[in-house]
């Protein structure tokens, strides 16, 4: 049961505790949200070693990728809620031929400045694709250095102003921007899942032919 109310409250839909409250009810079940609120607390910190170690094993990875997200917390007390921040750090290396799981690890703060990341990210030497948010600056490794996280910007993200000026038809260095990426992409699209070893062999023989 109780891996019923955090798998509906934190995975299918976010559906919180008061909702699931009126469905136990509609199937004659008395459940307090209060009481389901104590249960997700201690439910919390009994697999907060299984979270930690879930963390670990993602920072053991090559490559890594970030983002925060705000999520409205209520305040103990206020009746009201405020703006918190949920950092999300995730490794999956199937489009590279990676044969390990892919895994998130989540971390929620009050705030996002760039000591979270630092805490978070604390001795990891990989590299990092963010979104461009600043606050990761506080990871990158230095010039010439082995020291911190090599930074890798997001095509996706750097495609989006460009794609901007496009559509406004405002910009012809924008659309031949557009143009060659998509010529990019669709390579990406062929090799994708295939070992870094076995990438540039598939592109000499699609160049090839």
């Amino acid at each position: 049961m109780l891996a019923y109310i955090a798998v509906s409250k934190y995975g299918d839909g976010l559906l919180p505790l008061y909702r699931q409250e009126a469905i136990f009810l509609r199937d004659h079940g008395d459940v307090d949200r209060g009481i389901m609120a104590r249960w997700m607390g201690k439910l919390g910190f009994e697999l907060e070693i299984l979270a930690d170690y879930t963390f670990s094993q993602i920072k053991r990875g090559e490559r890594l990728f970030a983002d925060e997200t705000t999520l409205p917390t209520l305040v103990p007390g206020s009746g009201s809620a405020m703006t918190a921040y949920l950092w999300a750090y995730a490794r999956d290396d199937r489009s590279f031929g990676g044969s390990g799981p892919p895994m998130v690890a989540f971390r929620f703060e009050d705030r996002r400045p760039g000591d979270c990341v630092a805490r978070h990210l604390e001795g990891y030497r990989g590299i990092l694709q963010i979104d461009g948010y600043t606050a990761y600056n506080r990871v990158a490794r230095p010039d010439r250095g082995n020291d911190g996280a090599l930074l890798a910007g997001c095509w996706a993200h750097s495609r989006r102003r460009f794609y901007e000026l496009h559509a406004n038809d405002s910009s012809k260095v924008a659309t031949a921007t557009i143009e060659k990426m998509g010529a990019l992409w669709s390579v990406e699209e062929k090799v994708r899942g295939q070992s870094p070893a076995d990438r540039p062999r598939t592109l000499r023989m699609m160049e090839s032919s």
